[in-house]
């Protein structure tokens, strides 16, 4: 198999049908793939949608991840289920755009083994609707620079999910984060292990359904303590 695509989905219930036609639509004539679906103990009952679209579809896998224990885990299920030599992972919010499903697509035939979406390369375009996303925006641009500093690694969003790797890499990297940090340490084991890494700027837009699920400000003293034990373990190398 060719690809896996790998969706943690926290009370995606209103985004998750549409997301995942859209992906049947766009690979199906393209190569072969599966879908897999980690659910994180929804109580919108998020994989009761799932299981009525495997009725319809046999490449579409649900994991109910009991008890919740956050996205980090969620990613660690289904890149050790995914059967595919390519790994894509993306979050269920319907917040990328299709092009850049094509472009991340895209990169695998320019020799990279890891390509990371980013909301702060060239050519991104993260759409900022409210004073609230744009203060989040901020936060997050800093914390993403204070990364780059203190691990060494030249690249400007560690944190978005929307990547895609070899299996390889995923097998010779080992992030233990249960929440959002393991997306830092995914990339800074990659560029450790010396694997070919290519940030993509691509599109953020404000989702339709929903909320956010990342919680800024109980997350960034987190970021601040974890980056800089990076820091202290690049220093000790």
């Amino acid at each position: 198999m060719e690809l896996s695509v790998i969706l943690p989905t926290y009370n995606e219930r209103e985004n998750i049908e549409a997301v995942i036609l859209e992906l049947e639509s766009f690979f199906s004539k393209k190569e072969t793939f599966e879908i897999i679906v980690i659910d994180d103990s929804s109580p919108d009952k998020t994989a009761e949608a799932v299981q009525k679209m495997q009725k319809r579809f046999s490449n579409l896998i649900l994991i109910k991840d009991q008890p919740k224990e956050g996205i980090g885990r969620a990613l660690e299920k289904g890149y050790d289920r995914a059967r595919g030599n390519w790994l894509l992972s993306m979050d269920a919010d319907r917040a990328f755009l299709t092009k850049d499903l094509e472009r991340i697509i895209s990169e695998r035939k320019n020799g990279f083994d890891f390509i990371v979406g980013s909301k702060y390369a060239q050519d991104s375009n993260y759409v900022k609707n409210s004073f609230i996303s744009w203060v989040r925006s901020k936060i997050s641009e800093w914390g993403n620079l204070y990364i780059n500093l203190v691990s060494g690694v030249p690249l400007k969003d560690f944190s978005m999910n929307f990547r895609l790797l070899k299996k390889e890499v995923w097998k010779n990297i080992k992030p233990k984060d249960k929440e959002n940090f393991f997306l830092v340490e995914m990339i800074v084991q990659a560029q450790y292990k010396k694997y070919r890494i290519k940030e993509l700027g691509v599109s953020l837009i404000p989702r339709s359904f929903g909320v956010s699920k990342t919680q800024v400000g109980k997350q960034m003293g987190k970021f601040l303590l974890k980056s800089t034990a990076l820091l202290l373990k690049r220093i000790a190398r």
